[in-house]
């Protein structure tokens, strides 16, 4: 860094640079600051000594930088319920020092309150005493009402004459969200030209007594509000996280949902014995199913909890009512709406024209009733068949080459004569099923 100076030189002026910056100013005018990159000069002249209207430009440098600037006081404070008190203060305006008294509207004194009147003007509520705690400027050019268990902000401003004035703020929110409120984004216009400052920030809730917060701008910053309650966020209400499924039911889940609980846990509908819990399957389809499948060893079970009755509605009328504690097979019970079809040989195939129907299996000897592969007897997913052995022969549920039949146990034959049992297939591969219901 070199460092340009005129010197006096005893009596001959002349310009030097040095790379020590000189101390003694009387002798050495300082022009400014030159840093070489290279060939290229960077050259800084602002910081040099001018010669001129002095007082002028410190006035103007006063007036840009330093407007309205404080020396002591001016400090609000809550006074009363919902007043406001200022200390005196002590300011310089450009060269000129001055006072402002103290103020407490509690005892006497008076403010000016202002709101945006919606048509880029201002209206004043004058002589006001108190902060306003029920009504905030929403920008329509009439005072809104605060909602329940929210906060308005209010912006203190004092002039160069003592008077001082209130700007209602626009926030009707959270207590952080009041914190976090930014200065106004415009004024009264007689505020301009150093005329008022900003004193300080009052947060108030609605319809309280006392403020919330009040901070003044010289003894504490105004520190931005973040939320330690969840429920202080702003958007809550919004659905833009698409990949969880809203509580009120607007958004239906879009794919397979596998729900797998603790050991031990359950589903709970309501929050009392009467209310009841609802798990309903809706197609337009006339073959649509609901399907409940066990896939572990543990037991499931659907408890209608104490003395209440569980109720498996069939169809689209009937229902099956299960007492008060008391256990029922439910393959007993899911074919009550079911197309019947006799089956007498001692050798039957499950058919596709067999889906949704109850197959009443009737002989003296016992039946071997056969799954066949999809490719001959092209079932729908998920498909259901219900299985009654009405005669004395019991009925073995077999697997055709290329078929996987999954039950408890691995038991494939029904548990006597009038045990029910029930076939349905996977709900992804073709030609594997599953075998529920009373099994030996």
């Amino acid at each position: 860094m070199n460092y340009v100076y005129v010197e006096y030189n005893a009596g001959s002026p002349q310009v030097v640079a040095t790379t020590t910056k000189r101390t003694e100013e009387q002798t050495n005018v300082f022009l400014g600051t030159v840093y070489r990159i290279g060939t290229v000069l960077h050259i800084t002249e602002s910081t040099r000594a001018v010669v001129g209207d002095h007082a002028l430009q410190m006035i103007k440098r006063l007036r840009e930088t330093m407007p309205f600037a404080r020396v002591s006081g001016g400090v609000i404070s809550e006074a009363g319920t919902r007043n406001i008190a200022i200390t005196a203060g002590e300011w310089w305006e450009n060269l000129t020092d001055f006072t402002t008294p103290a103020v407490d509207t509690s005892v006497a004194g008076t403010f000016g309150y202002y709101y945006a009147d919606g048509i880029g003007g201002w209206t004043t509520v004058a002589a006001s005493t108190q902060i306003d705690n029920t009504q905030y400027d929403d920008g329509s050019g009439t005072l809104a009402t605060l909602s329940n268990n929210k906060y308005g902000v209010h912006w203190v401003y004092q002039g160069q004459d003592g008077d001082f004035y209130v700007v209602y703020g626009t926030t009707n929110g959270k207590l952080s969200v009041a914190e976090s409120a930014g200065l106004p984004a415009s004024l009264p216009p007689h505020f301009a030209e150093a005329h008022a400052r900003l004193m300080g920030r009052v947060i108030i809730g609605k319809s309280d007594s006392a403020f919330a917060d009040i901070a003044s701008s010289f003894d504490s910053q105004f520190n931005l509000g973040t939320a330690i309650d969840h429920g202080d966020l702003s958007g809550l209400a919004d659905d833009d996280h698409t990949q969880y499924v809203p509580v009120d039911g607007s958004r239906n889940i879009a794919a397979d949902t596998d729900l797998t609980l603790a050991i031990g846990k359950v589903i709970i509908g309501g929050s009392v014995i009467s209310d009841n819990l609802i798990i309903s399957h809706y197609n337009n389809n006339t073959a649509a199913r609901f399907a409940l499948r066990q896939t572990s060893a543990g037991q499931t079970r659907l408890n209608a909890g104490n003395s209440q009755n569980l109720i498996l509605a069939i169809g689209n009328s009937e229902a099956v009512t299960v007492d008060t504690n008391k256990t029922v097979t439910i393959e007993e019970k899911l074919s009550a709406n079911a197309t019947v079809t006799v089956l007498s040989t001692t050798s039957e195939t499950v058919l596709a024209a067999h889906e949704s129907e109850e197959l009443q299996l009737n002989n003296a000897s016992p039946i071997t009733l056969t799954v066949d592969t999809n490719a001959n007897q092209a079932f729908d997913q998920d498909a259901l068949v219900f299985l009654r052995q009405t005669g004395a022969g019991v009925v073995t549920v077999a697997a055709a080459v290329g078929v996987t039949i999954h039950s408890p146990g691995g038991l494939l034959a029904l548990d006597g004569q009038y045990a029910g049992a029930v076939l349905q297939k996977d709900s992804v591969l073709a030609d594997t099923w599953y075998l529920e219901g009373r099994l030996a």
